[in-house]
């Protein structure tokens, strides 16, 4: 199976669309990013960078990593799933589309290893003492048994935390953590955890007033109240920072409350932020900012 141009994707994605390919080619922007949310040449990248064809069970078909792409962008029930999935032609199962989406969520998620880079956030940099932001939690069905442990006071119930990093140059992801419970894990707990271990010497970063208690290597608005353009130009940061949670949380199954087991979570999460990654590298890009002197 040759992959030779994004194009080939625009077929079974029509299809699923209930729309001619040519008038998808012309006006996927809005219809086709809201079903699958990666373009024709981010699922062309994704191609390539899977090899399905070698590291997949046989029978694998360009269409079966838009069933991924689906799952994830609408997060719909299965029969639900399925009848779009069907396109013109028949439904799949509910066990087949199961196996193949989830199939192609875990290899992208395990793509974050060579997308999201912590080295990333030096590109561009001219010594700056901080190259990242920080930030993030999402929302989760009760688990059994009770435990406040998952509580989250943002999304008043049951929630997941992770910390996503954004380079202040280039405004790459370069960093995630997580899952972690909500109500057992702080924004500040988590960032001792992992974060704070791998920072270089005198190296700090920007993050909002929930991250409190490290204020020689966290600037947060309170840190900063005493030099006024510092503290706005660390605001542009965070602003952009938000761009990139918007960005991640327009993805159904990190929008809605996750009905899956909590361990694909993370499969979920990873295979989202390498997807947006992707697409920031390839031209769509957060928003631009002249502020580059942190």
């Amino acid at each position: 199976m040759v992959l030779e141009h994004p194009d080939i994707f625009i077929e079974p994605g029509s299809s699923m669309l209930r729309r001619h390919a040519k008038f998808i080619a012309e006006s996927y922007e809005f219809r086709w990013r809201a079903t699958f949310g990666a373009p024709p040449p981010i699922c062309c990248d994704l191609w390539h960078r899977l090899s399905p064809e070698t590291t997949m069970p046989n029978g694998v078909e360009f269409h079966h990593l838009l069933w991924g792409l689906l799952q994830m962008k609408l997060y719909p029930t299965e029969p639900v799933a399925c009848a779009i999935a069907a396109g013109r032609g028949e439904a799949p199962d509910e066990k087949t589309f199961r196996k193949w989406s989830k199939l192609f969520i875990s290899a992208i998620s395990l793509q974050s290893t060579s997308v999201i880079l912590w080295e990333n956030r030096l590109l561009g940099d001219p010594g700056n003492v901080a190259h990242i932001t920080v930030d993030g939690d999402y929302e989760i069905l009760e688990p059994h048994p009770f435990s406040t442990a998952w509580y989250s006071h943002k999304h008043k119930g049951p929630g997941l935390r992770y910390e996503v990093g954004v380079s202040i140059q280039k405004g790459y992801i370069v960093w995630t953590s997580g899952p972690y419970p909500c109500g057992r894990w702080p924004d500040i707990k988590i960032f001792r955890e992992d974060l704070k271990h791998v920072l270089d010497d005198g190296e700090m970063v920007i993050a909002d007033a929930g991250y409190r208690g490290e204020t020689g290597t966290i600037l947060t608005p309170i840190t900063l109240a005493v030099d006024v353009d510092l503290r706005d130009a660390a605001g542009v940061h965070r602003a952009r920072h938000e761009t990139c949670n918007r960005r991640l949380k327009v993805w159904g199954c990190l929008k809605q409350k996750f009905r899956h087991d909590i361990p694909y979570h993370q499969d979920y999460f990873l295979a989202v932020a390498v997807i947006e990654q992707l697409r920031i590298e390839a031209g769509e890009t957060l928003f631009e900012t002249d502020v580059q002197w942190l």
